[in-house]
């Protein structure tokens, strides 16, 4: 039988973070066809050897096919390049040839974009009839922008609720701040919110733990905890899901009001 070839497109090599061109442990792993858990020891011990690594690569989380939540780091173009210096064999220089030209496909795409924004603005435009009719646009846009600031005055009364907030918080805690913003919802119906959403599990071992989907999005973090033999695990809102959690709930807020 021929031997599978392995895509870029098919792996997604490399993808666009906070505006940052990255890729990760777990696609290394599988591209370079190498077990995971020595790529992790690889990167630790880069970052032990050398702090100005540290830079270079971000902690990270991901969850498993059974709901599991493992470590994976994500990386910059030249943490991946100091990592794959190690890497040999028939077909490493090959795959190293492909991620490079990943990661030049994304930061050009950056690129691109970030000009996009620049050029896309009025006094930018240099032919007179254009530049005119993007001011148009420009005013629109404005009117649209303060009918939607006032639209949307309770999500702004809420997330100064949430502004203290440094930390995850439980599902619980979440549901007390909702209803202090005007909207009454308790910590089961919050929890029932959650799993109709699909960002819960609804069934099965790992209920109400995150779904792929939330845990992708940043919304959920999992703490695990041991008691002699027995393990446990909590889902907890992060900040970053507060926010989340925050931009449904108001939208009903501001509906009942």
């Amino acid at each position: 039988m021929a031997e599978r070839q392995i895509t870029m497109n098919e792996l997604n090599l490399v993808e666009v973070i906070n505006n940052e061109a990255l890729t990760d442990t777990i696609k290394i792993a599988k591209y370079f066809e190498k077990n995971h858990q020595h790529v992790l020891e690889v990167v630790d011990k880069l970052t032990v050897e050398n702090s100005t690594v540290k830079n270079m690569f971000t902690e990270s989380t991901y969850i498993s096919d059974r709901g599991r939540e493992y470590r994976k780091v994500l990386m910059n173009r030249d943490g991946f390049t100091l990592l794959a210096m190690g890497f040999t064999g028939n077909k490493a220089l090959d795959f190293k040839l492909k991620y490079i030209e990943a990661f030049n496909n994304m930061e050009d795409y950056i690129k691109n974009q970030k000009a996009l924004q620049v050029t896309n603005d009025s006094y930018m435009i240099q032919d007179p009839v254009q530049r005119a009719k993007r001011w148009i646009e420009e005013q629109q846009e404005k009117q649209e922008l303060e009918q939607q600031v006032q639209i949307q005055a309770p999500k702004v009364e809420f997330a100064e609720q949430l502004e203290a907030t440094e930390d995850s918080i439980t599902i619980g805690t979440m549901a007390k701040l909702i209803t202090q913003s005007g909207y009454k919802m308790g910590r089961n119906s919050l929890f029932t919110e959650l799993r109709n959403s699909g960002l819960l599990i609804s069934a099965g071992r790992d209920y109400n733990l995150p779904t792929q989907r939330a845990m992708n999005m940043g919304v959920f973090e999992v703490k695990t905890s041991v008691f002699g033999d027995k393990i446990t695990h909590q889902t907890l809102v992060t900040v970053k899901g507060q926010q989340y959690l925050l931009s449904r709930i108001a939208k009903i807020v501001n509906e009942v009001a």
